[in-house]
């Protein structure tokens, strides 16, 4: 039986891992008119100058658990526990600092709407790692050839069901650079990208 992971619909790899571990940001913030220069230091001590630069940075984190999504899908494909759990680990630990990163940065002139928005999805990653994901390597270390009808309907059960609460973290945070930009005075270019729902 030849599973892949997030390849239910019948969407070869490539489509797949388009859809499911691209970059989220789905909007893109550019300067409108003037240059705001308020800025914003991070825990590691990097200057973040203007609203662009601190949605950037948000995005830039959330990209650095995407790339671990991806590399547990990798290694769901070789349905072997050890490769598996610790890919999952490798992306638990990626969350955690991450959200301990951001967690730290300072608000945006008083404004934690984004930052907040950014948290409440990492939060989400974490908890979906620790559970959802842990279930599906189980079921994957079984073995190509050990995984039943049943296994498979379970993987198709729990993606369901994070796929939709995935979604609403990825609206929120999107809600979020919206009402960011429009409060910055930036100019929001829509910009399709895929995400991990």
């Amino acid at each position: 039986m030849a599973f892949r992971f997030f390849n239910f619909a019948g969407k070869s790899k490539e489509e797949m891992k388009a859809k499911y571990f691209g970059i989220l940001f789905l909007f893109m913030l550019t300067a409108a008119c003037g240059k705001n220069e308020y800025s914003v230091t991070t825990a590691e001590g990097q200057k973040l100058e203007g609203p662009a630069a601190y949605n950037d940075y948000l995005v830039a984190e959330q990209n650095r658990i995407i790339k671990r999504f991806s590399e547990l899908n990798k290694a769901y494909e070789s349905y072997d526990r050890e490769e598996i759990d610790q890919a999952r680990q490798a992306l638990l630990n990626e969350i955690d600092e991450v959200i301990a990163a951001v967690e730290k940065l300072p608000p945006y002139e008083g404004d934690t709407e984004l930052r907040d928005a950014a948290l409440e999805m990492f939060t989400y990653y974490r908890q979906l790692s620790e559970q959802e994901l842990k279930s599906i390597g189980d079921l994957l270390s079984k073995g190509e050839n050990e995984l039943t009808e049943s296994d498979i309907d379970e993987m198709d059960r729990l993606y369901n069901r994070f796929r939709k609460e995935i979604k609403s973290y990825e609206i929120n945070f999107a809600d979020a650079q919206r009402a960011f930009a429009n409060k910055y005075g930036m100019k929001i270019r829509s910009k399709e990208k895929d995400s991990i729902s």
